[in-house]
């Protein structure tokens, strides 16, 4: 899904879009919605750590996206086969999520240095 006014900006409504519901300012109607091919990263994340020992480095800003995915790389271990991950969060864009966003930075934090997963790059 795009931002609202995407079409009027598309340069600058490019950096909103999203594949979850419930963003400020985004355009949720099917008339506005576009197919996006999808990867599994947890799944690359291993195969890369398995041909290479682990990964270097994971830089993510997926516009809300983010909290199933690093919920699930918590919850898999999957911090521990990457040297440093890097991500932007988005609670200020999705109100209802701000718990959730809340439990992962105190799970991350105890589990990890910032110097390993960093949820404040931006």
């Amino acid at each position: 899904m795009r931002a609202a006014n995407f079409d009027d900006n598309p340069r600058d409504g490019s950096v909103k879009s999203t594949v979850i519901r419930g963003g400020r300012m985004i355009d949720e109607s099917d008339a506005a919605a576009i197919d996006v091919r999808m990867i599994a990263l947890p799944g690359m994340i291993r195969e890369v750590a398995a041909a290479h020992g682990e990964l270097a480095f994971l830089k993510m800003d997926i516009e809300g996206a983010e909290l199933d995915l690093l919920e699930h790389m918590q919850a898999e271990g999957l911090f521990d086969l990457i040297r440093l991950t890097v991500a932007e969060t988005h609670e200020k864009k999705f109100r209802d999520l701000r718990p959730r966003f809340a439990a992962l930075r105190a799970a991350v934090g105890a589990a990890h240095p910032v110097t390993r997963v960093n949820l404040d790059w931006i």
